[in-house]
């Protein structure tokens, strides 16, 4: 088989299968990076990208995914010419992703046998080619959802580190009058906790809507 690359002919073997992959962000995003590993040569956890149990994963797992996702970012896989993202490199009926061994290189697509990656001088197994549409709905997308899942939890916090500063005001002024440092207090507390709990609420709701 062959693809068309900037306009310059290049020999090529699928090495690709056929993966079915839950609808689920970390699933995906785990999927993605077992993509990359099948690109270059990158020792991982094998529960880290086994996307079928994505569910086993604990919550410090979960986010090492994230992180490692974080490193296998396409622009710079796309900079190697490790990953090939466009919709006219791929026939019709092809896949959306599909991985191929460079079998003959000598029509002006620099590919490496090895190239620098997180420090590290790593093995090029395979290119993936992938249509744009796999590649947002597999990584930006998800590490969308996680970086505003992310900025919310940040938000959140400092939301509280000032609220206890504004609460340590408060019933420092309080301090002469015991019946009003004590309403203070159940005040602030019942409002810290509406807040917790609609977080909590607003965190299981995307949650669901993100298995659906």
């Amino acid at each position: 088989m062959s693809i068309d690359y900037q306009y310059e002919s290049l020999d090529i073997k699928n090495t690709g299968t056929t993966a079915h992959v839950p609808k689920n962000y970390l699933a995906k995003l785990m999927y993605y990076i077992k993509c990359a590993t099948n690109v270059i040569q990158y020792d991982l956890d094998d529960r880290i990208i086994n996307y079928k149990n994505y569910n086993l994963l604990s919550p410090d797992q979960e986010k090492l995914v994230v992180d490692i996702a974080k490193i296998f970012n396409p622009d710079i896989l796309m900079q190697y010419n490790v990953f090939i993202v466009g919709d006219d490199y791929l026939t019709i009926n092809a896949a959306d992703n599909e991985f191929f061994e460079v079998s003959n290189n000598q029509f002006g697509l620099h590919i490496s046998s090895e190239i620098m990656f997180a420090g590290v001088a790593r093995k090029v197994k395979n290119v993936m080619v992938c249509r744009k549409c796999w590649i947002q709905d597999h990584y930006y997308e998800p590490m969308g959802y996680y970086m505003s899942k992310s900025k919310c939890c940040y938000k959140f916090c400092k939301f509280l580190d000032c609220f206890a500063r504004c609460f340590d005001t408060c019933c420092s002024c309080c301090d002469s009058d015991h019946s009003c440092n004590i309403c203070c207090k159940k005040v602030c507390c019942l409002i810290i906790w509406g807040i917790i709990i609609a977080n909590i609420a607003i965190i299981i709701i995307a949650n669901i809507m993100n298995k659906k």
